[in-house]
């Protein structure tokens, strides 16, 4: 494979014909929202008045499009534990039902591999519903839409080319109008959106000016990140060329070719210094990256670098909560963890390249970042 490729987990514009919807969302109880931060947002206000403070029980381990939305609502957060899986910590979540009265629990399924959500609906019944957050897969048509009076929450710009977008799934519609919402951020987060796709798009298609749209595209999420954590609390629904983008999106692709992927980092990754983490082909779901475990993970991501490949770690808004020495699994699960690139896109020889850089890679060797392939 020559040097300039670029393999990036990366949102790309893919344009598709004719105009076709996702499937597996239920007609009922569907509320659209720009990101999935103020469908959180509307969710907390809607099932707990202004004028009492909430209380959400959180895993420890959660990004801060969850964390916020809750925080800005001037919810009460308690957090429990997480096993070396992924998994809740069942026993502490036993414990925590009958120790504190809740108005929601939530449930990541991380990176999405489906979790126990029967199990955390059984725990919870009786209790305060649940919010299932499927943030980091897409629907299908073997997706099954949460238990009566649960949520389920959706956030298509995780992994396809659109600007805004997310999908709460619940009992009933939830409103996405807020009159004081600010028009003029909410549109400029749409132009850096677009800016951003447009840049990645143009790395993936190895247009030359590698350097500036690396540049362009890693400046423009920033910009707009920052937009989108301002307007946390300014629900609001999908723009029109975020609805036009995702109108004219292969959805069945993003679903069948992320899934193939999958499975085939899952027959051909063979290196003693990473562990694979779930299991490829129990449930049609497709993965935002696929997850393994390395117990030097900046060694590792310097060696991919070397070839070009860029993967996914979740660090920097992904660990809130001070006293960490009382969570050790999820805290080890935050260190080592790392996701290789999934990508609709992408061919099987990108892949089979990936996994040829990745099996080359050896721990303790500082000639592994240049490994001869």
């Amino acid at each position: 494979m020559p040097p300039y490729v670029h393999l990036s987990p990366s949102r790309t514009l893919t344009l598709h014909w004719p105009a076709t919807g996702p499937q597996g969302l239920p007609s009922d109880g569907l509320s659209s929202f720009a990101s999935g931060r103020q469908a959180l947002f509307a969710l907390a206000t809607h099932l707990c008045p202004p004028e009492r403070t909430g209380q959400v029980l959180l895993p420890v381990w959660v990004p801060e499009g969850v964390y916020l939305p809750f925080v800005r609502a001037g919810w009460r957060i308690i957090f429990y534990e997480l096993d070396a899986l992924a998994n809740p910590d069942w026993r502490q979540l036993e414990t925590l039902f009958a120790q504190y009265t809740f108005d929601l629990a939530v449930l990541i399924h991380y990176f999405g591999q489906s979790r126990d959500h029967l199990r955390m609906a059984e725990l919870a019944k009786g209790h305060c519903p649940i919010l299932e957050d499927w943030a980091h897969t897409y629907p299908n048509p073997y997706w099954r839409t949460p238990n009566k009076g649960n949520w389920a929450l959706f956030s298509p710009t995780k992994l396809v080319g659109i600007t805004d977008g997310a999908w709460l799934i619940g009992p009933n519609g939830i409103s996405n109008s807020n009159k004081k919402g600010s028009w003029q951020k909410r549109y400029t987060y749409v132009f850096w959106q677009l800016l951003y796709l447009l840049a990645s798009t143009f790395l993936q298609l190895r247009v030359p000016g590698n350097r500036i749209w690396k540049r362009i595209s890693g400046g423009s999420y920033a910009r707009g990140y920052q937009l989108l954590v301002e307007l946390t609390n300014q629900a609001a629904s999908i723009s029109p060329l975020g609805a036009w983008l995702l109108r004219h999106t292969n959805h069945q692709k993003v679903v069948d070719n992320r899934i193939e992927q999958a499975i085939q980092y899952s027959e051909g990754l063979r290196n003693p210094h990473f562990q694979q983490l779930g299991k490829v082909g129990k449930e049609p779901f497709p993965w935002v990256g696929f997850l393994i475990l390395v117990d030097d993970v900046k060694a590792f991501i310097a060696h991919l670098a070397q070839h070009n490949i860029r993967g996914q770690q979740f660090t920097d808004r992904w660990w809130f909560y001070e006293e960490v020495s009382l969570y050790p699994t999820a805290r080890k699960l935050w260190q080592r963890h790392f996701l290789l690139p999934l990508h609709q896109n992408f061919s099987a020889e990108d892949i089979a390249y990936i996994i040829q850089v990745s099996n080359a890679y050896r721990k303790d060797d500082n000639s592994a970042g240049t490994t001869t392939l």
